[in-house]
């Protein structure tokens, strides 16, 4: 079973993400990775105790691979070829 957060700590989890989701929304992808990651320092470090943690380590992988995106055709193409 999950162990649970304070309901201040996942308030503050909330607004960070938050943050990042509304500048994820405006294309500011960076920044958006580090109220990302603010957020889940926020989390205790045995952070897969943590249900939260999840969705901020989603949030995350989301706002990178905005900021990065994958060319998946070229990536298939690369390792067929390569085989």
């Amino acid at each position: 079973m999950a162990k649970q957060l304070s309901d201040n700590i996942h308030e503050q989890i909330k607004l960070l993400c938050k943050e990042g989701d509304d500048l994820v929304t405006r294309g500011i992808y960076e920044a958006a990775g580090k109220k990302f990651m603010s957020s889940l320092l926020c989390i205790p470090e045995d952070r897969k105790e943590y249900t939260p943690a999840i969705w901020v380590y989603l949030a995350i992988s989301d706002a990178n691979f905005a900021q990065h995106p994958c060319n998946y055709k070229e990536v298939h193409f690369r390792m067929t070829k390569s085989n």
